[in-house]
């Protein structure tokens, strides 16, 4: 018979051998078997560049470092960095480390990494051998300054150019040879330049006569601001010496430069500019009203002293008057040559009604390369400018009445003010007001929204308005249909073509699905409005109302070409 206070004793006793099965069957799943891989990095190398090798290893219970053959052809840079993590699980622990060793070729050639060994919880593992192809050097090969062999530091300074014109770029490097990395730098205070510290430029390690050297560059871009002999002072660093914390004052030697006064002969409007430089405009609207803004935005970029370079002279106009703002400047170094951009921008309030040429753009500057003085300009920019719905509008009255006179005796109605339509129409009105302006609010918010759609559909409106307007004026034709043809391609590619060259212009309109030949027909008509507006007027007499037709059958054919 069973007893049953014995129960729970028999039914642990059955279930024992199980759970004991069970956490030794973890146990056993949960021990990681031993591994090791390495990886290399480049796995392109050049003749003098640094090879890592990083080795992982893995597995349970402890872990040596591994062991590296000897390696012909690489030399080593120093200890391995190792970083380990040890996962603990009941009795069981697991570690994983990464070795990363760091070499330089040394000679080119096939070079043959022998088997690493690692001892991984009494197990030893290895790797198989690696082969890696050393490659010539990919740039220029290190050249060891004179007098570096043997010593423990050397500093130089250089310039690349010793007899610069007043503003041209003068680019100063110092370099730094020393078997420790480089202490802090503390260029002199260059005196007489404008100045600009670039990006350390070569910061590397090179193995010299069984000896690796520390090599740092750093250079500052100068603008020397008057002429005569100019001097660089020297370079000083504080270079730890012995082992009491002593410190030995090194330093390069002196620059002496020679700088060159600009030559004779600069245009007018020359202010000083020194470098190499474009300029190019883009006009947010080439037609509008009276009072209302058109943004014109020009950008000048190049080389040389980006950051103060003196802003272009802008043309008086008597149509238009001009608000300015503070230039956007960006400079980058590139190939050894401080460049950037100076983006104006300029709003212009047409003060008079008809079509104008806004005048070019002039930039002066000296070429130091070239050694003479050039410019350069932005094209000539047409505008229209109508009357437009906000504008003032003088109103002509022949004459008023005379102001009703007031009765001898004022007498009330009898009927009280709330019973008047006019009292509450008064209440009513400051809501109709406000009802009204929301309204006007919401869809001038939706034509701002819609601003590039209602250009597309009024274009070809706004442009046969204009070709109207010469017709029955007698205005030039020419300019009347260069106007509406850029104006209807503008609004129709939400994109200005003004300032476009002929072939961006091309590939702007096929890109847009012209076909080729509606595309010759507008090179063709905008060449003949350019010569045109130059040519004498006994060439063109008559030529006008053509020219207008056939601008606008072209717009006509365009528009259905827009719509499919």
């Amino acid at each position: 018979m069973i007893n049953i206070k014995r129960i729970p004793l028999y039914l642990l006793l059955s279930v024992l051998p199980a759970v004991v099965l069970f956490a030794l069957g973890n146990s056993t799943a949960g021990a990681q078997a031993p591994t090791i891989s390495v990886e290399l990095k480049p796995s392109i190398l050049h003749l003098n560049e640094e090879l890592e090798i990083i080795v992982r290893v893995a597995g349970a219970g402890e872990v040596s470092l591994p062991t590296l053959p000897q390696i012909d052809g690489l030399s080593s840079l120093g200890d391995p960095k190792v970083t380990s993590q040890i996962n603990t699980t009941g009795a069981k622990s697991t570690q994983k480390s990464k070795h990363i060793y760091r070499f330089r070729a040394t000679k080119v050639g096939q070079i043959t990494i022998g088997a690493i060994r690692v001892n991984i919880g009494g197990t030893e593992v290895t790797t198989d051998p690696i082969q890696i192809e050393v490659l010539e050097s990919s740039g220029a090969a290190f050249v060891v300054p004179e007098g570096l062999t043997g010593q423990d530091y050397l500093v130089e300074a250089v310039v690349d150019n010793l007899t610069p014109y007043v503003g041209e770029q003068v680019l100063y490097v110092f370099r730094y040879y020393g078997k420790q990395p480089l202490p802090s730098y503390n260029p002199p205070p260059f005196t007489g330049f404008w100045k600009e510290p670039q990006p350390a430029r070569n910061e590397d390690s090179y193995f010299i006569a069984g000896q690796t050297y520390y090599v740092y560059e750093r250079q500052t871009v100068l603008f020397p601001a008057t002429s005569g002999t100019m001097e660089i002072g020297p370079t000083s660093l504080a270079i730890p010496s012995g082992s009491g914390g002593e410190l030995e004052t090194i330093q390069t030697l002196p620059l002496s430069i020679d700088v060159k006064p600009l030559p004779p002969g600069a245009p007018i409007g020359f202010n000083g500019a020194v470098g190499d430089f474009t300029i190019s405009a883009d006009i947010r609207s080439i037609s509008g009203d009276v009072n209302q803004l058109i943004t014109l935005t020009f950008t000048l970029q190049g080389r040389g002293n980006i950051g103060l370079l003196p802003d272009p002279s802008w043309p008086e106009t008597r149509e238009l008057k001009a608000f300015t703002s503070t230039p956007e400047v960006t400079t980058r170094f590139d190939d050894g040559l401080l460049q950037g951009t100076r983006i104006y921008e300029r709003l212009l309030v047409p003060q008079i009604t008809g079509d104008f040429v806004l005048p070019p753009i002039t930039y002066a500057f000296f070429d130091p390369v070239a050694e003479i003085y050039r410019e350069v300009s932005t094209a000539g920019i047409p505008i229209s400018v109508v009357l437009g719905e906000d504008a003032p509008i003088e109103i002509l009255a022949p004459g008023l009445k005379d102001i009703m006179a007031a009765p001898a005796v004022l007498t009330s109605s009898g009927h009280p003010y709330t019973a008047m339509p006019i009292y509450w129409g008064a209440w009513a009105a400051p809501l109709l007001v406000l009802l009204t302006a929301g309204i006007w609010a919401w869809r001038a918010q939706r034509r701002e929204a819609n601003a590039p759609l209602v250009r597309q559909r009024r274009a070809r409106r706004n442009a046969r308005g204009v070709l109207s307007r010469a017709r029955k004026t007698g205005g030039d034709p020419f300019s009347a249909s260069f106007l509406s043809l850029t104006g209807y391609l503008g609004d129709k590619l939400d994109y200005p073509v003004i300032g476009m060259t002929e072939e961006r212009l091309c590939h702007t309109l096929a890109e847009n699905g012209l076909s080729d030949g509606l595309v010759q027909r507008i090179q063709t008509c905008l060449a003949s409005d350019e010569k045109g507006r130059y040519e004498p007027l006994s060439n063109i007499s008559g030529k006008g109302a053509a020219l207008i037709d056939e601008t606008e059958q072209l717009i006509a054919e365009l528009e259905k070409e827009f719509k499919k």
